[in-house]
């Protein structure tokens, strides 16, 4: 049984970077419910594990955030940076990782997974974009 609503949470997702960010290059982001690991959440740029957050006594949707993954000629296990982001912090949260890549990135030929590669976890897991921003 899926730990969180991907379909709906994806969507909004898409729609808030959408309308905060264009990107010149593609990142790939995979959700999943699934600790079966059905989406690959560990080979995407940004991979997001679904899993429950507590929040004051309650539990809310959320997801783990791995950062770095690749496949074939840049294979490689994302990193977990980031441990029961709260869905509703979701966007922030990946919004902050793409504007620090593309501020970053040593030209438009430098990848989000190159980029992420040189960045340390705790680096990667400081950047979210605040409310007022």
């Amino acid at each position: 049984m899926a730990a969180s609503h991907t379909k709906q949470h994806a969507a909004t997702l898409a729609d808030f970077l959408e309308a905060n960010i264009a990107l010149d290059a593609p990142v790939n982001i995979h959700l999943t419910g699934c600790h079966h690991s059905c989406a690959q959440h560990y080979i995407a740029d940004i991979g997001l594990l679904g899993t429950k957050v507590e929040r004051g006594e309650d539990m809310v949707e959320g997801y783990d955030l791995h950062v770095g993954g690749g496949a074939g000629p840049a294979q490689k296990i994302g990193r977990m940076i980031r441990k029961g982001v709260a869905q509703d912090e979701l966007g922030p949260v990946v919004l902050g990782l793409l504007r620090a890549w593309l501020a970053g990135r040593d030209g438009p030929g430098d990848s989000f997974h190159l980029w992420s590669a040189r960045q340390t976890d705790e680096a990667l897991a400081g950047l979210q974009v605040l409310e007022d921003a």
